[in-house]
């Protein structure tokens, strides 16, 4: 069967761009190409699987159950905190892939919302460093005690001591998964796809797995909070992690960010202080200028998109990036 790629009209709506989207045809074409999880380097097969896995973990856990069922994955563990956590495990022979759901949000304009949670200050993390302490909270909801992540992590990694752990997710959930990989050291592989910073340098260096961070051309998301956001030391400054793997506006591959973003790199602690004038006229301009730094943060584009790169490789005659 031949595979196709995704086409883009020149405005998509809504409810295709952001989840939970039901239309979508998640694992029909990126479960033929199956999923490598002996594979420890950077694979286009497996971040095309786990996009569209990220992108499902916003749905229904029933519609994410029967969608994993039809990609091989028949058992399935979901875990729901009190408030925003949510999570779920899915194993097939000796791979287990566990998927954090981002922030559910239904408009682009709400991520001006999003960027005002990063008022919150840096918290010192279980196996060092300092983190982003919301995070933290969120993760906190579904990690310890009886029936809980850790502990079924722990059983099936005692059960089958050559399981290959893989953790993904979108926006949040990829900070989640980073957060998970520092706390259990037996992760082979993370991929996140738009996810923001987490913590420090120090909280970085924490996490054992490799680490893959997939950004889509302007995706605000991937640039917060600013390195120098609510410091009180050089050593608090956040810091990003992984391997970069930069999708940019022509759907190419790159090693190095084109991200118009950048900007927040600069940004002090007073510049974006929800309420001070500066921070209201730069959620503004930016709102105006160009939707693409929201839209851009869209769980489709990063499934689509890698899906066309995947195909683009095999065109070209390459396997892997």
């Amino acid at each position: 069967m031949e595979q196709e790629k995704f086409k883009f009209s020149k405005k998509l709506d809504h409810n295709i761009l952001f989840p939970p989207n039901m239309d979508y045809p998640y694992f029909e074409r990126v479960r033929q190409i199956g999923f490598f999880h002996k594979e420890k380097e950077f694979s286009l097969v497996n971040a095309c699987f786990l996009a569209e896995a990220s992108f499902l973990a916003y749905s229904h856990p029933s519609f994410i159950k029967y969608a994993f069922y039809y990609a091989g994955f028949d058992n399935f563990k979901m875990f729901i905190g009190k408030n925003v956590a949510r999570c779920f495990a899915v194993i097939k022979g000796n791979c287990l892939v566990v998927v954090f759901r981002g922030t559910e949000f239904k408009l682009p304009l709400a991520i001006p919302g999003f960027i005002a949670d990063f008022k919150i200050k840096m918290a010192p993390e279980k196996n060092g460093g300092l983190v982003h302490s919301g995070f933290q909270t969120v993760l906190d909801e579904i990690w310890e005690g009886e029936g809980m992540l850790h502990e079924y992590l722990s059983k099936q990694k005692k059960e089958k001591p050559s399981i290959k752990i893989f953790f993904a997710g979108h926006s949040l959930g990829g900070a989640l998964s980073l957060l998970s990989a520092s706390r259990f050291p037996y992760v082979n592989c993370v991929y996140t796809f738009g996810a923001p910073r987490v913590g420090n340098k120090e909280f970085t260096n924490s996490i054992k797995a490799n680490v893959f961070r997939i950004v889509h051309n302007n995706d605000i998301v991937a640039e917060l909070p600013p390195e120098k956001f609510l410091i009180i030391k050089n050593k608090d400054e956040y810091s990003h992690i992984g391997e970069l793997k930069f999708i940019d506006s022509k759907g190419k591959i790159r090693n190095k960010s084109d991200n118009k973003l950048a900007l927040f790199k600069e940004m002090k602690e007073q510049d974006l202080l929800p309420g001070s004038a500066l921070f209201e006229e730069f959620v503004v301009n930016l709102t105006k200028t160009s939707t693409s730094y929201f839209t851009d943060h869209s769980p489709y584009y990063y499934s689509t998109k890698l899906w066309n790169a995947y195909l683009d490789s095999t065109a070209n005659g390459i396997k892997e990036l």
